[in-house]
């Protein structure tokens, strides 16, 4: 194993490996939220140690998915979390929805490295007995990854997906305004309408763009409840709160 003197220095219980570029600007809007939730004390070395690897040449997950090609996704994505194990990463957090589709046929060694935003949803959903309506990109709903969680059985009854010309519609948003970087407050009008047919306040970020989303922009939704995976996590890694521990407190949005 080659000596990394560099992380010798590292306080920190954990190096995190963000993998990020799925898209660039819901990866890197991630990594500014856990420095903004961090508590700055005395000085800044205290602070979490993340790596991000964000690589936009990523081929798109929902097109590849749907077209068979799934096996380019898988080698790049081990090629990926296999180079941020070697710079030192023991944590890794994948900031695409969609790819997690491909977690479960990883290798044990980097699988068990993963914080999956899948699991951090339905232990959210578990915790609470309102309905939620799922919106995400068509390849998340085409895969069937929040369906084919071990735990499905359990939540099935408190998600609420949407109707294939909804889905349709929330899709293009994502990959016309959201990915393309459009204002996330230019588009909440469009997320109103579809939202509003379903009579719910409580909605799950099944895609990563959707974080981007601020409290203020989900208030205006006129959404009580978000859970947003990532901004769950970004809250764990800040110190505000414990990996393994989420509270209805911190499945609201922020």
């Amino acid at each position: 194993m080659e000596e990394k003197p560099y992380l010798e220095k590292i306080k920190s219980p954990a190096v995190y490996g963000v993998v990020g570029g799925m898209g660039p600007l819901a990866s890197s809007e991630f990594i500014k939220r856990i420095y903004h939730y961090h508590k700055f004390n005395a000085n800044e070395q205290a602070a979490p140690f993340i790596i991000h690897y964000s690589d936009p040449s990523i081929p798109d997950r929902t097109t590849s998915f749907i077209e068979g090609n799934e096996s380019v996704l898988y080698k790049r994505l081990v090629e990926i979390l296999s180079n941020l194990e070697q710079m030192g990463a023991t944590k890794f957090v994948i900031c695409c929805f969609t790819i997690h589709h491909l977690i479960p046929q990883l290798p044990v060694s980097l699988k068990n490295k993963i914080i999956s935003l899948v699991d951090i949803v339905v232990d959210c959903i578990k915790q609470d007995t309102k309905h939620f309506l799922f919106m995400s990109s068509s390849g998340t709903c085409k895969m069937k990854i929040l369906e084919s969680h071990p735990d499905w059985d359990v939540i099935k009854e408190q998600v609420c997906f949407l109707t294939p010309n909804d889905q349709k519609e929330v899709h293009s948003i994502i990959y016309t305004h959201l990915k393309m970087g459009i204002g996330p407050s230019a588009v909440v009008n469009q997320f109103r309408n579809v939202i509003d047919k379903y009579g719910l306040k409580h909605t799950i970020a099944g895609c990563t763009e959707l974080h981007l989303l601020t409290k203020k922009d989900w208030s205006r939704l006129d959404q009580s409840i978000v859970i947003d995976p990532l901004d769950i996590v970004a809250r764990q890694i800040s110190g505000i709160a414990k990996v393994d521990h989420l509270s209805k407190k911190r499945i609201k949005i922020c």
